[in-house]
C-alpha cells in the first residue's frame, strides 16, 4: 500500500508508530535506524538524509515519513498522503472492532444454541439449570455463577 502512496507522492513513504519510547517502523521497509521524535511536522535528519515527518491526526501516535528531494516538495507530499494514511488506519481500527463484535455475537449465538439443546434433552429443571449455568460461565469467563428463580405465589427468590 505504501508503495502506491509513494508513487503518488513521487518518493518514499514510510509509516512510524510511537511505542512509548521512540518511533518504530509500522509499515514500509525498516531502514535500520529510528528518527528523533519531532514536536510537530517538519524535516528530521537521518543517516540517509533529511526526511519530512508529518503526524497522523487520528489515531494518535503515528507519523508519516516522506523522503523527496526538497523540503517544500516533501511537505506538500506529506500533506497529500497523511489524510489517506489516516483514513486507512481508521478503516483498519473499525475492521478490528467489527471482528471483535462478530466474535462476541458468534459466542452468544453458540451459547443460545447450546442452551436450546440442553432444554430439549433434559427433563429435570434442576439438571438443565446447572448445565446452562456452566455453559454461560464458560462463555462469559466467570469462575462462579448462579441462577435465581422467582416464586411468584410466595414473592420470594
Amino acid at each position: 500500500m505504501l508503495e502506491g502512496l509513494g508513487a503518488l507522492a513521487g518518493g518514499r513513504v514510510r509509516l512510524w508508530r510511537f511505542d512509548g519510547r521512540g518511533l518504530r517502523v509500522a509499515a514500509g521497509p525498516d531502514p535500520g535506524w529510528s528518527p528523533t521524535i519531532p514536536r510537530g511536522p517538519g524535516l528530521v535528519p537521518t543517516p540517509s538524509g533529511s526526511v519530512w515527518l508529518e503526524p497522523v491526526p487520528e489515531p494518535e501516535g503515528f507519523w508519516v515519513e516522506v523522503g523527496l528531494n526538497g523540503e517544500a516538495e516533501s511537505r506538500a507530499a506529506a500533506e497529500r498522503v497523511t489524510p489517506v494514511v489516516a483514513a486507512l488506519l481508521d478503516a483498519e481500527r473499525q475492521r478490528g472492532f467489527i471482528a471483535e463484535e462478530l466474535a462476541s455475537r458468534y459466542e452468544e449465538i453458540d451459547l443460545l444454541y447450546a442452551i436450546s439443546e440442553i432444554l430439549g434433552q433434559t427433563v429435570r429443571l434442576e439438571e438443565a439449570t446447572q448445565t446452562i449455568v456452566r455453559a454461560v460461565s464458560t462463555v462469559v469467563g466467570a469462575r462462579r455463577a448462579s441462577i435465581m428463580v422467582f416464586d411468584e405465589p410466595t414473592g420470594a427468590l
